[in-house]
């Protein structure tokens, strides 16, 4: 065997030198495009926002500038439901990514893991600033936090609140940006919710514009059936039309906040590893089914439907449009896979964990291929399903009633506003969602004791809050 010059010997060494080098830094390249991509999490939850009152879900005024701008590279989903519209319970499905054991559970249960506990555990840091004193600390919806500011703690006002939400945020933001390091950040707005009352340039915004009717009259009532209620009434105000325009101008004043918050992201965090998620614990009566200026007597469109906008830059860079129904309990999960955290009630076999959600990972393609068949909502009233274009909705304790009128059926593609009960017309139809309902109902358990004991270990601050929010008398 002849000795290969040693010149050649040195170019060989050399050149397996580079490709093991090239091949350790695809390794590693892999490697790194393996781990997800995501690291920061923003979750943006604003009280008693419906999504028909904002520019991307087709409203004719323009109260959403920011959020509209933001979702024109977001997915933005059709049919997203809140489980229960009202904001404790709901809060606390959104969090733990679970629907509630118990309709009337206005807390979280301390054996619950929320999605704050979970980031904390992985090195998270984990920032929340709230309003409405039904998302207390000691009702455990800070559970996770390091840093959990209840803002009626230290302002009376509404909109002094809604500012120390944002300056919460940019500050923490700001210093996120100097070291780096990986946050989950929630912020709830309590505005649009009642008493509607925006700052003055706000309030005038809407009033008198081209969609400005003020032909309808409501009368003062006790409660919110057939007219305007105590708390929300403002003497000698009788149109609908300006307590529209005063709550589409909660809208846009919160907008505007969020404006400010979706400015410093753009600015000084990397977008393409943030989730940026903005939605509403429940919707708002405006008037449908003689029901005004409240939510959650009962679950019609208005009350459970709720906007759901995701943002992942690194995942789509265009938008999607959803249309299948999804929930807020498929919040949490949807978060842990993108940061890459299993957890086996969202990972297991489906039976196992039948009232938690479902990550909303696979809509970045396009349609939900594998997601659950049914979304279910519910109120102290009323349990509700929805299955595609199909909306069943079941009133509890009325058996001395007709079955057309505890059952109603809609199909909501011909008819979004719900007037016409199918129920009659469609038997086997509604016959699989009433088992399908009845079978989850079985599953859940019915609070022992009035929720107003939930109250008893508040604060005097968060009782006036409570107080002004219309809660308790």
């Amino acid at each position: 065997m002849k000795y290969l010059h040693p010149l050649l010997i040195l170019t060989l060494f050399l050149v397996l030198q580079t490709d093991c080098t090239v091949s350790d830094e695809s390794r590693e390249l892999e490697l790194d495009n393996a781990q997800p991509l995501i690291k920061n999490v923003v979750l943006i939850s604003i009280d008693a926002l419906r999504p028909d009152h904002l520019g991307t879900y087709g409203y004719l005024r323009e109260t959403s500038p920011n959020i509209d701008k933001l979702a024109k590279t977001s997915w933005v989903f059709e049919a997203a439901y809140a489980p229960i519209p009202r904001t404790g319970p709901s809060v606390a499905s959104m969090l733990t990514g679970m629907f509630t054991q118990r309709i009337r559970r206005w807390s979280v249960p301390d054996e619950m893991d929320t999605v704050a506990e979970l980031l904390a555990e992985q090195g998270w840091t984990t920032v929340a600033a709230v309003d409405n004193a039904n998302l207390s600390e000691e009702l455990g919806y800070g559970q996770g936090f390091q840093v959990y500011r209840e803002t009626w703690e230290e302002k009376d006002n509404e909109i002094d609140r809604t500012h120390l939400i944002t300056e919460t945020a940019v500050e923490h933001l700001e210093n996120f940006a100097e070291t780096n390091e990986r946050f989950f950040m929630w912020l709830h707005y309590v505005n649009p919710h009642g008493p509607y009352s925006p700052p003055e340039t706000f309030a005038a915004e809407f009033m008198n514009d081209a969609y400005f009717d003020d032909t309808v009259r409501l009368p003062q009532t006790s409660g919110y059936i057939g007219g305007i209620r105590p708390g929300v009434y403002v003497k000698g105000e009788h149109r609908l039309a300006y307590y529209i325009a005063q709550y589409d101008g909660e809208v846009a004043f919160t907008d505007n906040e969020i404006g400010k918050v979706l400015s410093v992201l753009k600015n000084r965090v990397a977008l393409d590893n943030t989730l940026i998620i903005i939605t509403s614990d429940h919707g708002e009566g405006l008037g449908e089914g003689n029901v005004y200026f409240k939510h959650g007597p009962t679950i019609s469109e208005p009350h459970v439907r709720v906007p759901l906008i995701v943002s992942a830059a690194n995942k789509e860079p265009t938008p999607k449009r959803i249309t299948t129904p999804v929930g807020l309990i498929d919040i949490t999960p949807t978060i842990l896979e993108m940061v890459g955290i299993q957890d086996p009630r969202f990972d297991s076999d489906r039976a196992a964990y039948p009232l938690a959600g479902q990550s909303l990972e696979s809509t970045h393609r396009g349609e939900i291929p594998n997601h659950r068949p049914y979304i279910f909502f519910a109120s102290r009233r009323y349990w509700g399903i929805r299955s595609g274009d199909w909306k069943l909705i079941s009133r509890t304790g009325d058996s001395n009633k007709s079955r057309e009128s505890r059952f109603q059926l809609y199909n909501l593609a011909s008819d979004p506003e719900e007037s016409f009960n199918l129920y009659a017309d469609e038997p086997a139809r509604a016959n699989e969602l009433l088992q399908l309902l009845r079978s989850r109902r079985s599953i859940q358990r019915t609070a022992t004791r009035d929720s107003s004991e939930r109250y008893d270990t508040l604060s005097k601050e968060a009782l006036d809050n409570l107080r002004t929010l219309g809660y308790i008398q």
